[in-house]
């Protein structure tokens, strides 16, 4: 009797311990924010070297170094994202900046990034990597810059608020004065997504990107390399993308190109800004209709395809707003394959050919007639697609329009 409960007894505590391991393993255990040194192991600076101290180098005399003119501050980013730092560095002795010490402020390492600028005035980006498994919090960076004589700066702080990752249709997101970007991860099912924004009155920035690369915004296509530190807010105008409103835009997502979106808000500086947007889940247009989004201005209503005006065959896909203000777009000798990516040409060269290239007219607001300068139309079905294009006015040449857009025909 005394064996069988020993073996029942082994059997218990054999079955309790793979419980507690698989358990264990199943589960992801979040990096706090808080813990400096825990936050450090996990982070990634790409060609970067850590260094084994907890003291960074003593900054050199002030009349000799080098000194940061602009940065961020504050910014805001969701996890397993990117931060890319934009930092203007300049050397009082015109020696080239050469590199950059990181430390999460209270770890017991930093790190060493070479930066080798051919510039003593440089414009730096610093690519900092959050990994998925970092939980939401709050922690600050130290920076000290070094040039090619071995002068050192003064330290730098910067404060960086971790979110987790979005979900789309039930998040609410707001903010103030700074940088901030948050990361929507989506599903398989591709449509169209509607931003719903309120900048209320002092004007902000919102610029949408899927793998790094621009789809959407209150203003025209962004690179993201180049999101710096947002401008004053008596600098920020509506051609530079930066409005006070409520308003909305769609875009199109197709899952394809990546499931997770990152929303990028500029929020002005030194004017008491404050912003909010709501992001709706994709949902596919019914067929026969469209939108499209002109410089900021979402526009929508029926698709419908024609014959072909400029070649002797194919089709003409008109998009008609319902606003009533008799703005349209018109995709001329729409590709008829359920697939590809196409090209737009100059829309100076489109009209009496059967080369692919759009035209819009918006009566309202900027009153434009414009044409593709450049872009291209991606089919996602025999009468579906997207699109993404770069227009402008045939009245003034210089002038430029971002244009996006997804229907049903």
């Amino acid at each position: 009797m005394k064996k069988i409960s020993t073996l029942l007894l082994f059997t218990v505590l054999s079955f309790t311990v793979l419980l507690f391991n698989c358990c264990k393993k199943s589960g992801t255990t979040k990096v706090s924010p808080s813990n400096p040194n825990a936050l450090t192991s996990v982070l990634v600076i790409p060609n970067a070297v850590s260094v084994n101290s907890a003291i960074l180098p003593t900054p050199s005399p002030s009349t000799v170094a080098p000194v940061v003119t602009t940065i961020d501050n504050n910014i805001s980013y969701s996890s397993g994202s990117q931060i890319v730092l934009p930092v203007t560095v300049v050397s009082p002795t015109h020696s080239n900046i050469k590199g950059v010490y990181i430390q999460v402020k209270g770890s017991s390492t930093y790190f060493d990034l070479p930066i080798n600028s051919a510039s003593s005035n440089a414009l730096i980006s610093l690519p900092i990597n959050l990994p998925s498994v970092l939980g939401p919090g709050v922690f600050t960076l130290i920076l000290e810059f070094y040039d090619y004589a071995g002068h050192i700066s003064v330290i730098y702080e910067v404060t960086i608020t971790i979110t987790d990752p979005l979900n789309c249709g039930v998040t609410k997101v707001s903010g103030g004065q700074g940088l901030s970007s948050n990361i929507f991860t989506l599903s398989n099912t591709a449509g169209s997504v509607k931003i719903n924004y309120d900048t209320y009155i002092v004007p902000d920035k919102i610029d949408v990107f899927q793998g790094g690369n621009w789809i959407a915004g209150t203003g025209s296509s962004t690179n993201r390399n180049t999101l710096r530190r947002p401008l004053n807010c008596g600098a920020a105008t509506v051609a530079l993308g930066y409005v006070g409103k409520q308003g909305e835009f769609n875009f199109n997502y197709d899952p394809s190109l990546g499931k997770t979106i990152e929303v990028v808000v500029s929020g002005c500086e030194n004017g008491g800004t404050a912003w909010q947007y709501t992001f709706s889940c994709p949902e596919k247009l019914p067929p026969g209709s469209a939108s499209f989004n002109f410089n900021g201005t979402n526009y929508s209503g029926p698709c419908t395809s024609v014959p072909a005006t400029q070649c002797g065959s194919g089709i003409d896909v008109v998009i008609s707003s319902i606003d009533l203000s008799g703005s349209y777009f018109i995709i001329y000798n729409m590709p008829q394959s359920a697939s590809g990516t196409f090209s737009f040409t100059n829309g100076w060269s489109g009209p009496g050919t059967c080369n692919l290239f759009e035209a819009t007219s918006i009566t309202a607001g900027t009153g434009a007639t414009t044409a593709s300068r450049s872009g291209t139309i991606t089919k996602t079905g025999t009468n579906s697609f997207t699109f993404t294009c770069i227009n402008y006015d045939i009245n003034h040449n210089n002038n430029n329009y971002s244009v996006t857009g997804s229907g049903n025909y």
